[in-house]
């Protein structure tokens, strides 16, 4: 191939994962503005099914048990149907979920429980097929930029959340609001999942004979085990560089053990210009079709494992803040309740700032050593709000537990997904393990809170974020086998 051709390749790919990692970004806003909106109704639609909270607890936990069934089941849809329909058709799923809330809610109890059931279980198996997503992107870009996509789906809540307040202040009917989200994200979902790279199916799938030679899959190629430069400050944009040369940190492992540093891989040619669907087949043994297995067997893995427990951690401590923090402010310390809120929107704001940010740290200094020094400070700070004297501590330990819990998820999430062959089966597994945590955490706080106070009823995350701080290793990048 020719310099030209090659140059005129590398610039047509960089247009392509430009376009995917904005169509990541799109799916991610509309996953939190979907929630959100869900969310900011709850008190209407309690109030209409005139229900105690504990009535309501159980319905809610109908959400619990959608997301329950579509995490661990995500890995096999993904593997079956590949990103780009996972997302299109679980995103409908949801909507219609979504939207038999908004028209049973005045019907009774189960409509909503059922709705809201299917709502989650879309939205679970939509969540880990865009992430599998965006740790492509990830890989073909070269440096970090998952946990700013997550930052998008708080930028989606937020916009969700201001939606349905102006809903509410204008005496929006509930069925008339939810309606309209539904039918925004099963509209606009799907059209932006049109962007996204194409993924791998599994071999026996029938519409593997429809992907074009050289274009199928191409986000799936092996990883080459090259990572950026520390000295080389990273781009903010989601422009890939093709001719960029990343420093090679020896030759990649066939073991699949994770790196001797913490830098993210990239999982491209450097430079050369036979990128990812350009149209040069591949002939590394990672590309054939005895690379395909079962997505259940990453259960049986034990860094995959591993990478689950620490991202269990640091989802345990981030569901904390977000049901507990505010309460343990305001009967903690004795104060008005709007100081419990402002304690809440500063853990709130420091974590979307964290994943916004974070991706720097992560290209400068590695996964590993990111988040330990994440870990330590969600922990120094979760230590602030526990024994702070006055609220004012308890502010600045929020902040400090927000900007240390940012990164644990996303990142997690990143390197579950280091081997692509492999990626769905690993973040199903992981994520699954993870969301664990939002059905133990409120019950196992709130029955601490019940005994020794809101505050002290915190200590299991600062526990679980002692042994994140120890086990954060199994994050490191890994190599593919061959």
């Amino acid at each position: 191939m020719s310099v030209g051709r090659r140059a005129a390749a590398s610039a047509a790919e960089a247009a392509h994962v430009r376009k995917a990692s904005y169509a990541v970004y799109a799916v991610f806003v509309c996953a939190g503005f979907a929630f959100a909106s869900w969310a900011a109704r709850i008190p209407q639609v309690r109030d209409e099914l005139r229900i105690a909270p504990g009535v309501l607890g159980l319905i809610l936990l109908c959400m619990a048990a959608g997301s329950g069934v579509g995490t661990p089941l995500s890995g096999l849809v993904i593997s079956w149907l590949g990103e780009v329909r996972t997302v299109s058709v679980m995103s409908v799923v949801s909507a219609a979920g979504l939207a038999a809330v908004a028209v049973g809610y005045t019907s009774g109890i189960a409509p909503v429980a059922a709705g809201l059931f299917v709502f989650a279980f879309g939205g679970s198996t939509w969540d880990v097929a865009m992430n599998v997503q965006g740790a492509a992107v990830e890989r073909l870009l070269g440096r970090s930029i998952l946990p700013r996509f997550h930052a998008a789906w708080s930028i989606g809540t937020v916009a969700g959340a201001g939606v349905g307040a102006g809903m509410v202040a204008a005496n929006v009917p509930v069925a008339a609001h939810l309606l309209a989200v539904a039918l925004i994200v099963a509209i606009a979902v799907p059209i932006a999942a049109r962007g996204f790279l194409p993924g791998a199916r599994a071999s026996g799938h029938p519409g593997n004979a429809d992907q074009p030679t050289g274009a199928a899959d191409h986000h799936h190629r092996p990883n080459r085990g090259c990572e950026p430069s520390p000295g080389r400050q990273p781009s903010t944009d989601p422009q890939p560089n093709p001719g960029r040369q990343p420093r090679r940190s020896g030759q990649p492992s066939t073991d699949g053990q994770p790196s001797t540093d913490g830098r993210p891989s990239t999982g491209r040619q450097p430079g050369t210009g036979r990128q990812p669907g350009t149209g040069r087949q591949p002939s590394t043994p990672g590309w054939s079709t005895s690379a395909v297995r079962s997505p259940l067997v990453a259960w049986t893995e034990p860094r995959t494992l591993l990478i689950g427990l620490f991202v269990l951690c640091m989802t345990f401590t981030e569901g904390g803040g977000n049901d507990w923090l505010s309460l343990a402010i305001i009967t903690g310390y004795n104060t008005a309740p709007v100081v419990g809120t402002l304690g809440l929107a500063a853990f709130l704001s420091a974590m979307t700032a964290g994943r916004w940010f974070g991706p720097r740290l992560i290209d400068s200094h590695g996964r590993v050593a990111v988040l330990r020094w994440c870990a330590a400070v969600a922990l120094i700070g979760l230590m602030l709000i526990e024994f702070g004297a006055i609220w004012p501590v308890a502010l600045g330990g929020a902040v400090l537990m927000g900007l240390g819990t940012s990164l644990g998820f996303p990142v997690g999430i990143s390197s579950a997904a280091d081997d692509p062959r492999y990626a769905a089966g690993r973040v199903s597994a992981a994520a699954s393990i993870g969301y664990a945590s939002f059905l133990a955490g409120p019950p196992i706080i709130g029955f601490l809170a019940n005994h020794i106070g809101v505050r002290r009823g915190l200590t299991p995350a600062a526990v679980l974020l002692a042994v994140a701080f120890v086990i954060c290793r199994a994050t490191a990048p890994s190599r593919p086998s061959s």
